[in-house]
């Protein structure tokens, strides 16, 4: 066994044993090891990559290799990690991975209504029926607030503010929010509260209800039709026949969508970046860059109607 391949052995028992990684974990940085190990073997290298460039010369085999960005930047951080106890257990005096860069993650572009296909699906609910009253609600609210699914499904009756036009979210990492809503969410809201959401109340089969879940329950906005909270999936199945009916394609109806159409229908009516990053409630404006893409077919129009040669 060549030093190299000691050291990985060392270092997979420090992760199992002493970092207490799971199995999973382990075989993931084993894996992602033995790529060093045979590409070291193949420049007879007993002690593997010493040098930046050498390890350059490594990861650069890996894209010839076809390997996925997300994959070499596994690597890569697997690698940082490696030689990081290298380094404190005496085994290397200089880090050879201290200059690398990891590969910037391919970002998918958000998928998006147009208008037209968003109008056609608010107005897709019976609102002659209770149910339907409480899926158009639901619907104008997560188009006039960008909320996630389950910040919307989370929300209890005392963080509505309908009088003062916003609602008290709770976001990730607990963290609260303002998410302001329009006249007309505020307006479907409000009959669900109160036409509809008593009803399924009272249909709550108290003998199945656990006792603990009780009250936080039923201070949940948002119920099913036996009186219980709405569920991640139970919204999903209701906005996926809307969809069908709308004749919205089902590649449309992703987790985000209606947020991703809210923030790109904010940016193409004019708002600027940094609010829909505070609606949004983004900790960094970057990840609400990547909506700013789809307003480039607006900002073609603006230029073509507003400047002279246009």
């Amino acid at each position: 066994m060549n030093t190299l391949a000691l050291w990985v052995e060392e270092y997979l028992d420090f992760c199992r044993i002493e970092k207490g990684l799971s199995d999973n974990s382990v075989l993931s940085y084993s894996c992602d090891l033995q790529h060093l190990l045979q590409f070291s073997n193949s420049r007879s290298w007993s002690e593997g990559p010493r040098e930046y460039l050498e390890l350059m010369e490594f990861l650069n085999s890996l894209y010839e290799k076809k390997l996925s960005a997300s994959s070499v930047m596994r690597m890569s951080s697997t690698l940082r990690n490696f030689y990081r106890y290298l380094i404190q257990n005496g085994k290397m005096n200089l880090d050879p991975s201290a200059q690398m860069e990891s590969p910037r993650r391919h970002r998918r572009m958000p998928k998006m209504m147009t208008h037209a296909q968003m109008e056609s699906l608010l107005a897709g609910p019976d609102v002659q029926t209770p149910a339907g009253i409480r899926d158009r609600a639901m619907l104008e609210f997560l188009y006039a607030a960008g909320v996630r699914i389950s910040e919307m499904l989370s929300l209890t009756m005392h963080q509505m503010q309908l009088r003062h036009g916003f609602v008290v979210c709770t976001g990730k990492g607990d963290k609260e929010r303002i998410a302001p809503v329009n006249e007309n969410s505020v307006a479907w809201i409000a009959q669900y509260l109160k036409e509809v959401r008593p009803l399924f109340l009272s249909k709550q089969n108290t003998k199945n209800f656990g006792k603990s879940k009780k009250h936080s329950d039923q201070q949940k906005v948002f119920l099913n039709e036996r009186g219980k909270p709405l569920t991640r999936q139970g919204f999903w199945k209701i906005l996926k026949i809307y969809g069908r009916n709308a004749g919205i394609s089902e590649h449309l109806l992703t987790p985000h969508v209606l947020r991703h159409t809210f923030a790109t229908h904010l940016l193409e009516g004019g708002a600027d970046l940094r609010s829909v990053q505070m609606l949004l409630g983004h900790a960094d404006i970057s990840t609400t860059e990547i909506y700013t893409h789809v307003s480039r077919e607006q900002i073609q129009k603006v230029y073509r109607k507003h400047h002279p040669r246009g």
